[in-house]
C-alpha cells in the first residue's frame, strides 16, 4: 500500500516487513506473523505498565 502526502508518495514502495520476515526465513502466514507482532507490541506495554506501577508503589 502506498502513502500519499500532497501528492507526493511518501511510503509503500518497498517490501513489506513480511516480505522482509519471509526473505530471513520466516516461515508463517502473514496472519501469524502480525499476531506475532501485535503479542510482542502488548506484551511490551504490559511489561512497562508493571514497572511503572512497582516505581510507583515504591516512590509511595
Amino acid at each position: 500500500m502506498a502513502f500519499t502526502v500532497n501528492g507526493i508518495q511518501v511510503a509503500g514502495s518497498g517490501k513489506s516487513a513480511y516480505l522482509y520476515a519471509l526473505a530471513g526465513g520466516y516461515t508463517g502466514t502473514e496472519e501469524d506473523f502480525c499476531k506475532e507482532l501485535s503479542d510482542i507490541a502488548t506484551k511490551e506495554y504490559v511489561d512497562k505498565a508493571i514497572k511503572d506501577a512497582i516505581a510507583a508503589i515504591k516512590k509511595g
